[in-house]
């Protein structure tokens, strides 16, 4: 008896993207063999992992937390700390840049396997001691972007509910996990978590090693700095890291990750505004002294209220916030009046353009078969991936508690 393909494994059998074709802009020239994109790659990614100039001036509190009782016993192995690195390409970024690539590190198994162990015993730590806060979702059990989302868009309608003014903005940190300031962390670690746990993390963040990957060529190995990408411990040291950010107490805060959102509600929109300044300049100072860098213009400011009448514009540091009238936060777009109209249509689009190719039969969402008849099986194996991904675009608009969000999703895809 024949079994029908499973979602996953129609995934696999579908031909994969070719990796880096482009040429690479490297200063003046082009690398276009794999040798020269892959050390293209490595000279762009040592610039990135510098987070620090050497002659910026530390904290004495910190050299002094570091310096104490500086006997390192834990060892990790230098072969367990190189990683292999594979760019993946960011959307709608240049080809042809170095930059528009993310780099993913890929670890050694014994590496993971040790990581693992390491979490397993760090995490119920980090529960205990409540040292991650309630409003960071990102890398945790029982979180999910739907649920933060979900978090802000309460917020938000309660706000419109009582006739009030919501000043909101969203920050966006550049290269949060490849910029971590390793005294920094460490020093956080050393408050925070017993000493065993701080000579391990020492271990494991120095002297880490890189080299890129692509295709059969590798590049030369680079010292890196940061916490990884793609390995076990990177997401819970971030998670650390960020975990004293300031918080007013009038100003909601919701992160996930290395993506930030604060909100301030108020029947004034001036005074909106005015409490949502003082979030931004004490989360200023913290970003400069922790050595983390918020673009200002890749950021933005929105007023969400059922009036006309905008908050006055907010800084970060000497730049101000571009005012937006729908900005995207984990995925889901919000309008200033939260009707969800610009993510359905957004999203609609996006299912439209993958479930009707320009030159495929016209075909709607709700015609797609599951059963295998005269259809090919890699028809099937399309169709039913892209009944996966309709479903669970509509069953997302659900976040919005209007139940004609999930009609009207519809409706445009039809």
């Amino acid at each position: 008896m024949d079994m029908e393909p499973t979602t996953f494994e129609g995934y696999k059998s579908l031909p994969q993207p070719q990796q880096c074709s482009p040429p690479i802009r490297s200063g003046s020239t082009w690398a276009r063999t794999d040798q020269e994109k892959s050390e293209a790659f490595a000279i762009h990614l040592s610039s990135v992992f510098k987070p620090n100039d050497a002659d910026t001036p530390e904290d004495p509190e910190i050299e002094a937390i570091l310096k104490q009782d500086l006997q390192i016993t834990s060892h990790v192995p230098t072969l367990w700390k190189t990683s292999q690195i594979v760019m993946i390409h960011k959307p709608g970024k240049p080809p042809n840049e170095a930059s528009s690539y993310r780099p993913i590190s890929l670890t050694p198994v014994l590496s993971k396997l040790w990581e693992r162990i390491v979490l397993e015993r760090l995490s119920p730590c980090l529960e205990i001691n409540y040292v991650i806060p309630d409003h960071q979702y990102g890398f945790r059990k029982h979180h999910s972007t739907i649920e933060q989302v979900h978090r802000v868009y309460s917020t938000i309608r309660q706000c419109l509910e009582q006739k009030e003014y919501c000043s909101a903005a969203f920050l966006d940190v550049q290269q949060a996990f490849d910029r971590v300031w390793h005294k920094g962390l460490l020093c956080k670690i050393k408050k925070i978590l017993p000493h065993s746990y701080y000579l391990l993390m020492s271990s494991y963040l120095c002297d880490r090693t890189f080299q890129v990957k692509l295709r059969d060529a590798r590049s030369s190995l680079h010292l890196s700095s940061g916490v990884p990408q793609g390995s076990v411990l990177g997401p819970v040291l971030y998670n650390i890291f960020t975990s004293d950010l300031p918080q007013s107490p009038k100003v909601a805060v919701a992160t996930f990750a290395d993506d930030a959102a604060f909100l301030a509600c108020s029947r004034d929109p001036k005074q909106a505004s005015t409490l949502l300044q003082s979030q931004l300049n004490i989360t200023h100072d913290w970003l400069t002294k922790w050595r983390i860098k918020a673009s200002a213009p890749k950021s933005h400011h929105i007023t969400f209220a059922l009036r006309l009448e905008t908050c006055p514009s907010v800084n970060l540091g000497r730049d101000k916030l571009p005012q937006s009238t729908c900005v995207k936060y984990l995925g889901f777009y919000l309008d200033r009046r939260m009707t969800w109209k610009d993510h359905i249509k957004i999203s609609a689009m996006k299912l439209i353009f993958v479930s009707k190719p320009p030159l495929a039969p016209r075909k709607t969402v709700r015609t797609i078969s599951f059963q295998q008849t005269t259809e090919s099986s890699e028809q099937y194996t399309e169709d039913l991936i892209v009944s996966t991904l309709v479903c669970t675009q509509l069953r997302n608009t659900r976040l919005s508690g209007n139940p004609n969000s999930f009609g009207r999703g519809e409706t445009v895809l039809n």
